[in-house]
């Protein structure tokens, strides 16, 4: 882990937890993040784009798109956050965002 990924676990945005959210429930494509997430598709993108900067989403085209169409990105989240979210932390912060992220679900 570099500073960089230290600092952000401490300073998300509401936007950054609920695409991360969406990206550990599997949905690797920025529509589905969006749908999941309840965000519109530019906050998603800029939201994508800052987690690549930050080296705690790495986004590729896919390998083999459909007939006719165009290769998508897929994005995945780097190992050390599965790791780090896995254990979260026992802090009323990180009680306040579990709730948050799993009202979405509902």
């Amino acid at each position: 882990m570099n500073r960089l990924q230290a600092w952000w676990i401490i300073h998300t945005t509401p936007a950054q937890d609920r695409v991360i959210y969406a990206l550990m429930h599997g949905h690797g494509y920025a529509l589905d993040i969006a749908r999941h997430a309840r965000l519109n598709i530019g906050r998603v993108y800029a939201t994508l784009f800052q987690l690549e900067r930050l080296e705690v989403v790495t986004g590729a085209f896919e390998e083999a798109p459909a007939p006719g169409r165009l290769a998508r990105r897929v994005y995945t989240v780097v190992p050390f956050l599965t790791s780090t979210l896995a254990h979260p932390v026992n802090s009323p912060r990180a009680q306040r965002y579990a709730q948050a992220l799993a009202a979405l679900d509902g």
